[in-house]
């Protein structure tokens, strides 16, 4: 019986492969074409249009107040963006900027690990300034600012914004992000699976292995079952589609509901039975 381990970038899906020919097990490797959407809800306008609208608003007006005082005189865009990400979130950029001291000058997220910081919360942060500063720059181009080297030009009184909302509200409009990407499916014969796992590919493919091991578990019950009896009816079969594996660390259980009719084909096409109607006789 053929399973799905997942869905994988090319190079994991290469690694997990390697993986799965040193347990020689039969596996089969395609690509297709993956998809994500996300919803997303803002409004544009003027400023002094969109007040009211929610609290988004009111911390975009806070921001340009403070745009508006660092681009009293033609500023360096790196001195910008620094005193900008200081005075809106002084917090966050002062964590990013440690991080990045920590890091020595490129991505080393062991060596953040070393200091108790996760790989997680620094890509969070980081990504949470990087997406802010674009809508910055996004916003003071579309009032009229040049933006190379250095910032020139000044915001209008009232100037034009787009603000994402973390909601929908009335009069908002919706932005739907389509996104499609190429994947690898990786599936696994998983009568192919009768040795022990290498402890390692337990480390790096923890939930791979549960799938695995107790997919394994569960056509071994099936096989008991059959070879003990010598010949069963799939109504008897069907009991068997759940199942309990107890350990001495983690219990898992397993749910196959409707899966014996392709159990015992896997099992026919291997020549360990023969069905006749309702019939399945162990062949050995």
């Amino acid at each position: 019986m053929w399973i799905r381990l997942g869905r994988y970038e090319h190079d994991d899906a290469m690694e997990l492969v390697s993986w799965l020919k040193k347990s020689k097990i039969r596996y089969e490797i395609k690509s297709c074409v993956d998809w994500g959407i996300r919803e997303r809800y803002y409004v544009k306008g003027r400023l002094s249009e969109l007040r009211g609208v929610g609290k988004e608003v009111e911390e975009w007006e806070k921001c340009i107040q403070t745009i508006r005082k660092l681009l009293a005189k033609p500023v360096g865009v790196k001195e910008f963006e620094e005193k900008l990400l200081s005075e809106v979130n002084p917090e966050r950029h002062a964590f990013v900027k440690k991080c990045r001291e920590i890091m020595g000058g490129k991505i080393d997220f062991s060596k953040l690990e070393e200091t108790g910081i996760t790989a997680y919360t620094f890509v969070e942060a980081f990504w949470g300034e990087h997406s802010f500063m674009l809508e910055v720059f996004d916003m003071l181009r579309m009032n009229g600012l040049e933006i190379n080297e250095v910032i020139k030009g000044e915001l209008p009184e009232d100037p034009q914004l787009i603000v994402e909302l973390r909601e929908y509200r009335d009069g908002a409009k919706t932005l739907y992000e389509l996104e499609l990407f190429k994947v690898w499916e990786v599936y696994v014969d998983t009568l192919s699976v009768t040795e022990g796992f290498d402890e390692e590919f337990k480390v790096r493919y923890w939930d791979e292995f549960i799938l695995l091991a107790s997919t394994a578990s569960l056509l071994s019950s099936y096989i008991s079952s059959l070879s003990e009896k010598q010949k069963s009816t799939i109504d008897e079969l069907k009991t068997l589609e759940k199942g309990f594996i107890g350990g001495e660390m983690i219990d898992v259980a397993i749910e196959a509901d409707g899966l014996t009719e392709e159990i015992i084909k896997a099992l026919e096409e291997a020549g360990l039975v023969r069905r006749k109607e309702d019939t399945v006789v162990w062949r050995g």
